[in-house]
C-alpha cells in the first residue's frame, strides 16, 4: 500500500469511526484541515443512515 493510499484509509475509516476532521489531521500530522478532507470521502450508507435519522 502506497503512502497517499495509507493516509486515505485511516483517515476516511477515523472519520467514520466518529473522529472530528479537526483530530484527525492533528493524528495524520497535517498543519491545515484542507490537506485532511482531500483524503476523505464519506460513506454512501452512511450519509444515508445519518439522513434516514433526521
Amino acid at each position: 500500500m502506497k503512502p497517499h493510499q495509507l493516509c486515505h484509509f485511516f483517515c476516511s475509516n477515523a472519520l467514520e469511526k466518529g473522529f472530528t476532521v479537526a483530530e484527525v489531521a492533528n493524528i495524520a500530522g497535517h498543519s491545515n484541515i484542507h490537506t485532511t478532507l482531500r483524503y476523505t470521502n464519506p460513506s454512501h450508507t452512511k450519509m444515508i443512515e445519518k439522513v434516514n435519522s433526521l
